[in-house]
């Protein structure tokens, strides 16, 4: 069984595309509730969960894919 590059390619593409849109909806809901008030926030707590979100669906995409 083998596995295109080109598959490889295109799972690269949705796992950065999901983290990066999930990234930005986190960092946005977060804004969003602060509601003007003053606060800070390290990246890394949206960059992390978002990077789950990408991981699981580029595994959604290959599982989808590899038969």
């Amino acid at each position: 069984m083998t596995y295109s590059s080109r598959n490889w390619w295109i799972e690269m593409a949705v796992f950065v595309s999901v983290t990066a849109v999930c990234t930005v909806l986190l960092v946005l809901l977060w804004i969003w509730s602060l509601d003007g008030a003053e606060a800070s926030a390290n990246l890394w707590g949206f960059v992390v969960p978002g990077a789950l979100v990408g991981l699981w669906a580029s595994r959604r995409y290959r599982r989808a894919h590899i038969s």
